[in-house]
This record gives structure tokens, sequence and C-alpha cells, in this order.
């Protein structure tokens, strides 16, 4: 199965007229009897920068349906919302020419008859302000449906093909050896799985694995061993921490124990099994 963090990012893009604000995403990763289920929730605020009608494009995830053994699509499709601004415009008074040169009488007779036409008006302060929230609702409800796509199609896949990206790789820490054996000495087993297949994809790029089982037809017999028995203490519900055996990890892990194993390697006199003893 997949772990949390190897679930891909939920991106929509540049969206025209709307900002996206995404929340930190929660991430679990549940370990049941053969396989590991995980699950990313993703929420997203999305905030108008304009009226008018605004447009949000079909978004789509692929998913592997694994009752079908298939890839599929969950798509959603696109929106329009109509997004009304508030009414915050003031009737303003019109200006004159500032530098404009009157005499004296008519400055007096402009005066008393602006003091006499204002005499009879209340002063008006009231500002109406609108506010118009259809949109927000719409905008709740289509984040609703996607989150609850996002988690369907996670929760229905048990593999998929791991994705290698530029950006991607910048984001991702490089791991070494010594991450490997620091889940050694604190006998962290989920830590050393993880650990184990990022190393493993960071040096064997041409030989990609997304858990434990893809790494053992690739090594010598005594790392399938203990990739074995690590497979069993991580699933087993009856774990005890004392049957790890820590040095003969470190050995292997600080040897060749991780190399990539040739054929002639695995089977050094390249024979046959006899039919008849």
């Amino acid at each position: 199965g997949l772990n949390e963090t190897q679930i891909p990012e939920i991106d929509l893009g540049e969206i025209d007229g709307i900002r996206v604000y995404p929340e930190q995403p929660l991430s679990q990763t549940e370990k049941e009897a053969e396989n590991l289920k995980s699950w990313k929730q993703v929420k997203l605020a999305m905030i108008p920068t304009q009226s008018g009608k605004i447009r949000i494009p079909e978004f789509q995830l692929e998913w592997f349906n694994t009752k079908t053994g298939q890839v599929e699509f969950a798509k959603l499709p696109p929106v329009t919302l109509d997004v009304e601004a508030g009414d915050f415009a003031l009737e303003k008074p019109p200006i004159g020419n500032l530098f404009e040169t009157k005499s004296p009488k008519s400055v007096s007779n402009v005066s008393e008859s602006h003091v006499d036409a204002n005499a009879n008006k209340a002063p008006s302060s009231e500002v109406k302000v609108i506010e118009k929230d259809s949109w927000l609702w719409k905008s709740i409800a289509l984040i609703s449906v996607l989150l609850w796509l996002v988690t369907l199609a996670i929760l229905l896949s048990s593999r998929k093909k791991k994705r290698v990206s530029d950006s991607s790789d910048k984001a991702k820490r490089s791991i070494n050896k010594q991450d490997i054996i620091s889940s050694i000495n604190n006998k962290d087993l989920s830590g050393l799985q993880e650990s184990l297949i990022r190393w493993w994809n960071q040096q064997h790029p041409e030989n990609q694995v997304n858990n434990l089982s893809g790494i053992k037809p690739l090594v010598a017999e005594e790392m399938q061993s203990l990739i074995e028995n690590l497979e069993l203490l991580l699933y087993s519900p009856s774990t005890q921490l004392t049957e790890f055996d820590t040095g003969s990890w470190l050995k292997q892990v600080k040897g060749k124990g991780l190399n990539i194993q040739t054929v002639n390697q695995i089977n050094p006199k390249n024979e046959l099994p006899e039919l008849y003893s």
C-alpha cells in the first residue's frame, strides 16, 4: 500500500478571479493485515477577487482500482459562480475650477447661495453596505464535494505508480544510510520501513518501489530474510521488539546488504536444481 507521504498533492492551479488558499492537510497511515491504508484530507479556501461570473474548471484525480485492476479517474465537473459585489458607491459633489478668478461680489453671492442651499438639507453620512454571501455557500459546497471525491479515491487505492518531478525532488530531503542506521538503533520499525523505501528509490531510480516487497527480489538472501522478518514485526498484532535483530541489520546496512544483486550473484553456479536425488 501507499504511505501517507507518497500520496500526491492536490493542486487546482490558478483560477481567474479567485485566490486559492490551501490549509494544512491532515493525513494518516493505517496498518492492516497485509497492506497499508492511507488517507489525506485537504481544505481549500477560495476568495473571489472580482464580481461577475467566475468559472472553476474541471478537476480530475487519477487512481488505481484494486477491484478491476485498472487506472481510473475521479472527475469534478466545472462550476460557474455568480459573484455579486457590495454597493459601496457614494455620491460625490462636482469639483469646480479651483483656479477660476471671481470678483468679490460674485464670490459673496456664491457663498450665500451655497449656505442657503445647504440650510434646508440635513447632513448625510449614511453608507449603505449590501453583503452578498451567496457565492460563499456555493464555494463551500464545491470544496466539500471535492474533498469527498479526493478522500474516496485515496481510500480505494492501494497502489499507485510513483511520479517523480523536479518540484517534488527539490521538496524532499535527501536521505542516507545514517538515517537507516538511526532507525535500527532506536528500533523504530515504521521509520526503518520508510527510510529503506526512500533510500532505495533515491539510490536506484531505475528500480522504484512502493513497499518493502519490491526490494526483496533485488537483494541478497540475508537481506531478504531480514526484510521478511521486518514485515512480520510491522503487521503482526503481537509484535515483540526483542525479536528485532539489531546486529544483523547493522551488519547488512553498513556492508553490501542493500546492493542490487545480479542473476549470477544470486545463483553463482548458474545451475538448475537437480530433478532427482
